[in-house]
């Protein structure tokens, strides 16, 4: 799955289902993701039965845990932006500036919004950071980490 770009994630309780949305000519740091929260979706997605529990559902699917990542997460917002610090127990942080859109939302401008706002709160020029699952990878998958940097490469 993760060679894919599709992550799925079990946060506070619920299941969710990120699925990477190819880019063409994005912003260095800027990612999009089509995010799922509904189980019923996220089965169908992962072509997945609904006569047990999700974790059981994986397992017989033969998905497996690749991390567990634990963080205390604080949470602002700035307009229609949502803005996420993460930090993990060894103190490694992590800021994500999020906007969230639609179908019909021009995603250039949007990638242009969400820089604009990491520049003003001065999260944007120091060269791209690791995300929690990107170092996670480094440090415990480095194999892995190698292939997924070599498929999506720009």
């Amino acid at each position: 799955m993760a060679l894919n770009d599709r992550w799925i994630r079990l946060r506070n309780g619920s299941w969710e289902l990120k699925e990477g949305i190819k880019q063409e000519n994005s912003l260095q740091g800027v990612t999009r993701y089509q995010e799922t929260t509904d189980e019923a979706a996220i089965r169908k997605s992962l072509q997945l039965p609904d006569s047990s529990s999700m974790r059981e559902s994986l397992q017989s699917a033969g998905y497996g845990v690749l991390a567990k990542i634990v963080s205390t997460r604080c949470h602002w917002t700035i307009d229609d932006f949502g803005i996420d610090v993460d930090e993990t127990p060894d103190g490694y942080s992590v800021c994500e500036v999020e906007l969230m859109v639609d179908e019909s939302t021009d995603k250039t401008s949007a990638e242009q919004r969400v820089d604009d706002l990491g520049k003003k709160l001065g999260l944007v020029g120091g060269g791209e950071s690791l995300g929690k699952m990107h170092r996670y990878l480094h440090k415990h998958h480095p194999d892995l980490l190698k292939l997924l940097v070599a498929k999506y490469k720009k």
